[in-house]
């Protein structure tokens, strides 16, 4: 089970991003993106929801993560680790066209495209100090400083409607979900609890955005929404779980989380964007594995699957799968020796 995260150590937490609203894909249930590790490096690849047509990306001896295609399809953004650092590149969707959009010092992570694929939002983080957000042109120019460098701030999430960014912000001893205008202005903090709280996903109305939060003196997190005025509501809160990623569906009719017990591990599962009608899709892991911290189910555009990466019977590796959300079938993606699998984003 993932144990409660505290502050800042989850800037290398990788949450994992949802379709923006009325994007416009190549093809519905088009190719799932994942991300493979050998325990050297890591490096991304494509496949098709019934399991055919596997392409590996790229292919060096770092690591790639945080992938995730365009609002289009046609391009992915993601992480590159490299000469002791990280940078932020593009390529196109079949693996050619490498191309960094980041340079410099700072750790980069957690690539998120604006709606209209000209922009993308990171984290930029100093070894010994803050972390902030930053904007930038696909095409490498045009960088804004959205936060203050004295901060913690990770995650940015675009609104769907492309006007706000939802992000999380650290302190010593609590988190909250703040959004801010593309630019920086207007900040707004949308929690202001004395609890953590992460993993922002918006609706694709753009009118809420869902979260886990720490339960009070106890095991775990639950899964909250809230509105741009503030305005929160429970989702699921369950004594003895924790309940953690929430994504909307791309239609806003259901959320997905995982949720895991201290002795019964983790699985996932659906609710109504009401919070009703909670259901158990699929079991993920035994009670002797811990998940990565971060790891989510990954909404198919037409929200009838979700992709998500599993470990099958009592062999310690993530192999990935794909679940009908209507009736709960199953179908195994991957079945990979000595490596882990996990889902990133659906074309």
């Amino acid at each position: 089970m993932k144990a409660l995260r505290i502050a800042i150590a989850t800037v290398a937490v990788a949450l994992l991003p949802l379709a923006p609203a009325g994007a416009t894909y190549p093809g519905e249930n088009g190719k799932i993106l994942y991300v493979r590790y050998d325990g050297r490096g890591s490096d991304p690849f494509a496949i098709d929801a019934d399991g055919s047509n596997r392409a590996r990306l790229a292919n060096t001896v770092t690591s790639e993560v945080d992938a995730v295609y365009s609002p289009d399809g046609t391009k992915i953004a993601f992480t590159y680790h490299l000469d002791g650092g990280s940078e932020i590149y593009v390529m196109n969707a079949d693996g050619t066209g490498l191309t960094a959009v980041t340079s410099g010092p700072l750790l980069k992570r957690f690539p998120e495209w604006s709606p209209d694929g000209t922009r993308l939002a990171y984290m930029a983080k100093r070894r010994r100090g803050g972390s902030m957000i930053f904007v930038k042109n696909v095409d490498g120019t045009g960088k804004t400083r959205l936060t203050a460098k004295g901060g913690h701030n990770t995650h940015p999430k675009w609104s769907p409607d492309g006007t706000r960014i939802a992000y999380v912000h650290w302190g010593r001893r609590t988190s909250d979900i703040y959004v801010m205008n593309p630019d920086g202005a207007n900040k707004s903090n949308l929690t202001a609890t004395r609890t953590y709280e992460a993993g922002p996903s918006w609706s694709p109305t753009g009118t809420e955005i869902a979260y886990e939060r720490s339960k009070n003196n106890s095991f775990g997190f639950d899964v909250f929404a809230v509105d741009l005025d503030g305005n929160r509501r429970a989702l699921s809160r369950i004594d003895g779980l924790s309940e953690e990623a929430p994504r909307f569906s791309p239609n806003g009719e259901l959320v997905s989380y995982l949720e895991c017990g201290r002795r019964a591990g983790c699985s996932l599962v659906v609710i109504n964007a009401d919070g009703s009608g909670r259901r158990k899709l699929a079991d993920i892991s035994d009670p002797s594995y811990a998940l990565p911290d971060g790891m989510s189910a990954v909404w198919s555009p037409d929200s009838t699957k979700l992709a998500y990466s599993g470990m099958p019977g009592s062999r310690y590796l993530l192999d990935l799968y794909v679940v009908e959300v209507a009736d709960g079938e199953v179908t195994r993606l991957s079945n990979t020796p000595g490596l882990d699998e996990i889902a990133a984003s659906w074309q």
